[in-house]
Order: structure tokens, then C-alpha cells, then sequence
């Protein structure tokens, strides 16, 4: 399994994660808050509490890569190749503290990844280990990902026939009621 399959099977990438606690300047808040009336906010658990990332609209919390690694894998650097037409980019993230690092969670060119991989070391961010993404993580995630959409189309069956059963009961009471 490669980035480029899981992409295919609906898993998404470049989210906007957003950290409350950074947001400081006035013009990052103005655009921050221009950006969330386009985008789905979901919100998802962390040690420290629950954070919030943007999306558009259609993505739904089980289709999110970030999230997959950030569970199973915790705190780190990762990335992982991606060739499309015979050029070599890489995926990218990071994940410190139990939160995804923003602006990470994209495609970078090799040069770009070579610039951060040298500059880590001096960085916040020097204690965290690098991991290459191979074919057997993202088999791990792409399984993890079945699990979890298998989940959530129960509980939206459950919840469906749950309304369904309510309108119908409704009805008939309705029914009934006018009857007598």
C-alpha cells in the first residue's frame, strides 16, 4: 500500500490543524475565522484536551491521515515518498505532544524535506524520532481505516433505523390518536 492508494480509498491529507493557544496575532484570527465559515471543523482528542482541524466540507473524522498515525504511532516526524509523473515528493508530518503540527500534513518537495531534517536538530522539535512511512505502516493504517469505516456506517445504521422507527411511531400514534 502506498500514500497514493490511501488517497484513493478517501483518506484525506492537508488539513489546517489549528492550536487555540498560538493564535495571537489579529490578522491570523481575522483569516482563521474567514476560514472556518468554508470548512468543516472537526474536533478530536488529544492528552491535553480536544483540538479542532479544518476540512472541507465532505470529509468525515474517520477519513483523516494524520489522525490514523497520530494514533497508532504517537509523537514523531514522519514522511514518506510520493512519485506522481516520475517526480518525487514527500508526504509530511508531525505530530509533537500529541498534537499534529500545523502547517505539516502535506506533500513538500525533496528539497524542502532535506532542509527541515537538517534544521530538526536545532529545533523545538529535536526530540522527536523521524520515521520513513513504508509500505507496512500504511497497511496498517489502511486496515485501521476499514476498522473504523466499518464503525461508523453501524452507528449511522443505527441511528438511521433509530430515526426510521421513531417517524414511524410517530405516525402511527398520530394515526390512532385521530382514529379514536
Amino acid at each position: 500500500m502506498t500514500l497514493n492508494e490511501l488517497l484513493k480509498n478517501k483518506l484525506t491529507i492537508n488539513g489546517i490543524w489549528i492550536d487555540s493557544y498560538k493564535v495571537d496575532e489579529h490578522r491570523h484570527r481575522f483569516w482563521l475565522e474567514s476560514t472556518k465559515k468554508r470548512y468543516k471543523k472537526i474536533r478530536y482528542q488529544t492528552q491535553s484536551g480536544m483540538k479542532e482541524v479544518l476540512f472541507p466540507r465532505h470529509v468525515k473524522v474517520h477519513e483523516i491521515l494524520a489522525l490514523y498515525i497520530k494514533g497508532l504511532y504517537g509523537d514523531g516526524f514522519f514522511y514518506a515518498p510520493v512519485t506522481e509523473n516520475g517526480i518525487t515528493n514527500y508526504y509530511l508530518i508531525c505530530i509533537k505532544d500529541d498534537c499534529v503540527i500545523s502547517p505539516s500534513d502535506t506533500i513538500i518537495t525533496e528539497s524542502m524535506l532535506a532542509y527541515l531534517l537538517s534544521e530538526k536538530e536545532k529545533s523545538e522539535y529535536s526530540s522527536l524520532n523521524i520515521t520513513v512511512i513504508n509500505n507496512e505502516i500504511f497497511n496498517a493504517i489502511y486496515e485501521e481505516y476499514k476498522n473504523q469505516g466499518k464503525k461508523y456506517r453501524v452507528k449511522s445504521l443505527k441511528i438511521y433505523t433509530a430515526i426510521s422507527v421513531s417517524v414511524f411511531l410517530f405516525t402511527m400514534f398520530v394515526f390512532v390518536f385521530f382514529l379514536y
